[in-house]
């Protein structure tokens, strides 16, 4: 503390003798500080007022990467700086931050790494906002203020220091990560090697007791599957008659196959062992389900992200987008296998020429009759016991 204080005092001298007339007002207000409190009121009046109010300024312009403020000089100089400077600011007197991520389910919980190293680097001192067509990301986030809708932006009457739109970062950058790629948009071209790049999804006590009511009856374990019938994305299914096929060997283990999703573009595949969650979850209680999973087996969707902020074995089936772009980002990852269907195109959104939307070059979307399902039926061992 005592270095921020003189920190903050040299400051002050330097505005009165480049501002005379504003740097002597600060000394009176100093001085009435100290009068009221001694010097705890000087100490308040520094660190809670003359700082935030100097150099967090005000805002609504888009930026390219994060703003520097007087936050990351006090994280230098000062240990446990959030427990020992937030309850000298108020909540104007924080750091304002705009995250914009649209959609779809799976991007937006890709953002999560950028959310956390963005709060971690200001030491917890600030708010960050995030807006999106998917609020249930970000329930229970304890680095998340608040939650905007996407429509509501047109209409938002708030400042903020820091506004930055992750949307198209992906899409203009399809041979990497999304998660990469927006730690590019936001930290620049920054070496990641080291840096903590796997999603993070919270669920609330009330989640755990929902989620074991149901698993209580599994004492042996079970295992988790997901599958699209989207057919306004064909490419992104898997046959049913491969996924079939792969439930049937699932058979053999003699544990519950959990199947996930939502009721109107999610397949069932009804099976001895089947069991029917669709729709019966929402995305917190999906993810403490999975931290309690064997093993997680599905396509390229919202369900592999969820599975992927946790360490649960995943075997996942991917086809216009290449697995190197869209695995889990976990340390050391040993628990994950890449099904690709056995075509030379494999990945072909990377050399896709537009940044939205997407068409099969081949017109038929061979990809989802494709996959090697023997190749997926010997990675199992890896990660159940028979």
């Amino acid at each position: 503390m005592t270095k921020l204080l003189v920190y903050a005092l040299l400051l002050m001298v330097q505005r009165v003798l480049l501002r005379p007339r504003s740097g002597l007002n600060d000394l009176r207000l100093a001085r009435s500080a100290f009068d009221q409190a001694g010097l705890k009121g000087v100490q308040r009046f520094l660190v809670g007022e003359y700082l935030p109010r100097r150099y967090l300024l005000k805002t609504r312009v888009a930026t390219r990467r994060a703003s520097y403020s007087i936050i990351p000089k006090i994280f230098r100089s000062v240990r446990d700086s959030k427990a020992l400077l937030e309850p000298f600011l108020t909540h104007d007197q924080m750091e304002k931050i705009l995250i914009i991520r649209s959609g779809a389910m799976g991007d937006v919980i890709l953002t999560t790494p950028v959310i956390r190293r963005l709060y971690e680097s200001r030491g917890g001192l600030c708010h960050i906002d995030v807006a999106t067509r998917y609020p249930e990301v970000f329930k229970n986030n304890p680095r998340v203020h608040g939650v905007i809708e996407i429509d509501e932006l047109k209409s938002l009457d708030r400042h903020y220091d820091l506004i930055i739109d992750l949307d198209m970062s992906q899409e203009k950058h399809k041979s990497i990560h999304p998660t990469e790629a927006y730690f590019r948009r936001v930290f620049g071209n920054t070496d990641l090697s080291s840096s903590n790049l796997q999603s993070e999804l919270f669920w609330s006590d009330d989640d755990i007791r929902e989620v074991e009511t149901i698993i209580k009856k599994f004492p042996d374990g079970y295992v988790v599957t997901h599958n699209r019938g989207d057919l306004s994305q064909p490419y992104r299914n898997i046959d049913e008659t491969t996924w079939k096929q792969f439930l049937t060997y699932l058979e053999k283990y003699n544990l519950p196959i959990l199947q996930i999703g939502s009721t109107d573009i999610d397949v069932f595949i009804e099976t001895d062992s089947s069991i029917d969650l669709r729709g019966k979850m929402d995305l917190q209680q999906t993810a403490y389900l999975l931290t309690r999973a064997k093993l997680f087996v599905g396509g390229d969707a919202g369900p592999l992200h969820i599975a992927a902020s946790n360490n649960v074995p995943i075997i996942g089936f991917f086809s216009i987008a290449h697995h190197d772009s869209r695995k889990p980002l976990r340390k050391n990852d040993d628990n994950f296998v890449a099904i690709a269907p056995s075509l030379e195109c494999y990945g072909c959104a990377q050399k896709y020429p537009l940044p939205w939307g997407f068409a099969c070059a081949r017109g038929d979307s061979i990809c989802q009759k494709s996959y090697p399902v023997e190749q997926a039926i010997s990675a199992v061992p890896r990660f159940l016991s028979s």
